[in-house]
């Protein structure tokens, strides 16, 4: 990571040297198309001094459908086989990851969600009188706890294993 803002280079710095304690939450907005790509997340994290049981992982799925349509209606649109690849590559990490145990903590040890994102299917928008909106009965799962293993797929349940290979592109992953 090149770093070449002297104003960013001071940011990273002062997170460095910050107290293990002290440390501000960082969200690294990722597809995790590959479990290489995820390592390097990871890996940064690491180098900035935070704890395995501080690096957690949320996993938000969309419906493929939905999100090429979402795509599609972007000024930057992403080529179809370059998004379909992506987000199977995104599902596959997203295997991986559950079907390690305890070998996870190499990667992570904090919490691990799988959070279904269709709106208007998985979750309500309100929007409040005052111009603001929040995220209404939200259709989430926790498949590992901060400092266990996290459940196997097999544990996982019938009807969210239906709705993930519903809302991902190759249903032979999961």
């Amino acid at each position: 990571m090149a770093i070449d803002d002297r104003w960013e280079q001071k940011a990273f710095l002062a997170l460095a040297e910050a107290h293990p304690k002290r440390k501000p939450n960082l969200i690294f907005d990722v597809t995790g198309k590959s479990l290489k790509h995820f390592s390097e997340v990871a890996d940064i994290a690491k180098t900035y001094g935070y704890d395995m049981k501080d690096i957690h992982v949320v996993w938000v799925i969309d419906s493929v459908t939905a999100a090429m349509k979402k795509n599609l209606s972007r000024d930057r649109v992403v080529p179809e086989d370059i998004f379909l690849e992506t987000h199977e590559g995104a599902a596959l990490t997203a295997k991986k990851l559950a079907s390690m145990g305890k070998d996870i903590k190499k990667y992570m040890n904090g919490d691990y969600w799988f959070v279904f994102n269709q709106m208007k299917v998985d979750s309500t928008l309100v929007k409040s009188e005052s111009g603001g909106s929040y995220i209404k009965d939200a259709n989430y799962f926790r498949i590992k706890a901060r400092g266990k293993a996290p459940i196997s797929p097999a544990q996982i349940g019938e009807s969210i294993l239906r709705k993930i290979k519903e809302y991902t592109p190759n249903t032979d992953v999961w």
